[in-house]
Formats: structure tokens, C-alpha cells, sequence
């Protein structure tokens, strides 16, 4: 763990820690840190890592990765995508890519299917 000015947080209270990951470094990095919070308190039965799939826009092999990193801790991995379609099926509707003032892929392509998968979960439900 690094050393921070800020007080770490206290995981054990959490019956879910979901950890988004795109299975970039940025993730890994985020995951690795949350994992090991949660294994000093002895709750890392507790994580679950979701990576919100875009599709055939991603690199290939990107939800293989975050797959993967989940893994190598030992937690539990979902994936889950947009029901109404992918990130590209939205842009041809649209007509137009997200950009800063219209950020509609972190909301519809993440967000929101990551609510929706969540609010299924209780602690009965984790593996």
C-alpha cells in the first residue's frame, strides 16, 4: 500500500466493494490498492470487479484482461454491456461521439448497466 496524507477507508462495513475496471493500468493500479485494503480487514470475499463492456470497440482481449487481473486476486468478475445497444450502435443514432459536454458513454455504457447489474447483488449472491 502507498503512503497517503489521507486516511484510508475502512472496507470492512461493505457487505459489496465493486471495483469498475477497464483493464487498463489506471484499474489494475486502483484494484491492486482496493485489494489490499480489503485483505487487512478480511474482506476481500467481498469485491467484485465489473468491466462494462463497449464491444468491438475496445482492443481486443480488453474484457479477457480484466478477467484475468480479477483473477490474480482472487475475486469475483462480471461483465456486463448495454442492453439498448453497444457504443457504436449509440454514436449511429446519434449521430455524433461523445465529447465533454455529452458524456453519454460513461453514462448509458457504464453506469448505467452497472446500476442495473448491482441492485440484483446481495451478499448472499457473491461467490
Amino acid at each position: 500500500m502507498h503512503a497517503s496524507t489521507t486516511e484510508m477507508p475502512n472496507l470492512a462495513p461493505y457487505d459489496v466493494i465493486l471495483v469498475n475496471s477497464s483493464g487498463g493500468k489506471d484499474s489494475q493500479a486502483m484494484l491492486d490498492e482496493v485489494c489490499t485494503l480489503a485483505e487487512a480487514v478480511g474482506v476481500l470475499d467481498r469485491i467484485t470487479v465489473l468491466h462494462c463492456a463497449l464491444g468491438h470497440v475496445e482492443w481486443p482481449g480488453t474484457s479477457e484482461l480484466a478477467r484475468k487481473q480479477a483473477e490474480h486476486y482472487g475475486v469475483r468478475y462480471e461483465q456486463c454491456h448495454r442492453e439498448q445497444g453497444l457504443l457504436l450502435d449509440q454514436v449511429r443514432r446519434r449521430g455524433r461521439w461523445p465529447s465533454a459536454s455529452a458524456r453519454y458513454c460513461t453514462s448509458d455504457q457504464k453506469r448505467g448497466p452497472a446500476r442495473k447489474l448491482s441492485r440484483n447483488w446481495s451478499p448472499s449472491s457473491a461467490i
